[in-house]
């Protein structure tokens, strides 16, 4: 198995290392949501996007953003601790998805006159509900993946090349809470545990 750049191994390590705060995270979304509107526009006319376009991007992309951010919001998508994401909060980013392009699918079909500029085009809506939540979602397993991949070498680091025993343990409750508490333990190199399974009614 090819080892791993020193450099992306730091890169992981401080990832994975440091929490990150509310504000760095509402940050993270809404550059996703952006950079994936763009991305999308730039998709849809062959990365040339005409002159009277480019006006209508402009004015569009502070509402789609912000429809998308609240929409993932309301959904519980931005509720969870990014470290310990799992396939449970896809549905969260689906329904956040759904929601937020039937809504510009809606003012593409109902608005007319001067209110063109607000049409977003079909096929950006679905290119862009499909690359912003998607994105998100990515981030949120990238920072899990940083994560775990730093705790696994701190308890390398820490365990050293003496094999220490592990306690057997099992967890009372098999909900939401015992999965974080057995990540937790999984990932931690102090605590010398082996769960070996979970208790409940």
């Amino acid at each position: 198995m090819p080892s791993i750049p020193r450099q992306h191994e730091n890169l992981v390590d401080a990832l994975g290392r440091y929490r990150l705060l509310k504000p760095t995270l509402v940050v993270f979304d809404l550059l996703v949501f952006l950079l994936a509107f763009i991305f999308s526009y730039l998709l849809r006319f062959d990365f040339q996007i005409p002159s009277n376009h480019s006006h209508n991007l402009i004015v569009q992309a502070p509402f789609i953003v912000l429809l998308q951010f609240v929409a993932l919001t309301l959904t519980g998508g931005r509720d969870f601790i990014w470290r310990y994401t799992g396939l449970a909060h896809v549905k969260a980013f689906i329904y956040a998805a759904l929601s937020s392009m039937a809504l510009v699918a809606s003012m593409r079909l109902l608005l007319v006159g001067s209110h063109q500029v607000w049409r977003v085009p079909l096929s950006i809506n679905l290119f862009d509900g499909i690359l912003a939540f998607g994105g998100a979602f990515a981030l949120r397993v990238l920072r899990r993946t940083a994560y775990e991949h730093y705790k696994r070498r701190a308890q390398v680091k820490m365990q050293g090349p003496v094999a220490v025993a592990r306690r057997p343990v099992l967890l009372i409750g098999a909900g939401q809470a015992g999965v974080l508490a057995a990540n937790e333990i999984a990932g931690r190199g102090d605590l010398n545990l082996e769960i070996k399974g979970f208790v409940d009614d």
